[in-house]
């Protein structure tokens, strides 16, 4: 059964692993594209509930190359081709671009497990026309005070 959890689902057949023993950034249960029912996918989708711009995982393998593929509703952002290891402290991942996808594609259609996926949400970022219209409506608030003071009363001695 394919596996989803904390705004980020897996598919096709990616399983649930136990804990495996050996492997540095693998620790506790893990998501693997292996079950001995079934033969490796060669590819596995990472797509996320909400648009990220960051996202990096911990990623082992038997020594094959892989490519790892930024995607925004479907359409490539950016993409690149690593070699990855066993024993590889490593994390792989994207950051700076906007998507709303990682697919992870063995290029040897090997084994491969999956854990410490870590992302975060896009946080808002005001528009310049926004800015613009609040300056705008605290000069106009400003200029309204100024006009409804009237003209100063001059003192007479």
């Amino acid at each position: 059964m394919p596996f989803a959890a904390f705004g980020v689902s897996f598919s096709p057949a990616m399983y649930c692993s136990p804990p495996q023993i050996g492997y540095p950034n693998i620790v506790g249960n893990n998501v693997g594209n292996w079950d001995a029912s079934t033969a490796a996918q060669s590819s596995v989708t990472l797509a996320f509930t909400n648009l990220q711009t960051a996202a990096a995982f911990a990623l082992v393998s038997n020594d094959t190359s892989y490519t790892l593929t930024a995607l925004l509703g479907g359409s490539i952002v950016e993409s690149f081709s690593t070699s990855v290891g066993a024993t590889a402290n490593d994390f792989y991942g994207f950051s700076g671009i906007a998507f709303d996808s990682i697919r992870v594609t063995s290029n040897d259609n090997d084994f491969f497990l999956i854990d410490n996926v870590q992302f975060g949400a896009v946080s808002a970022v005001p528009e310049p026309s926004t800015w613009a219209m609040l300056i705008l409506g605290f000069a106009g608030v400003g200029y309204m005070a100024y006009r409804r003071r009237g003209p100063a009363a001059s003192a007479v001695a």
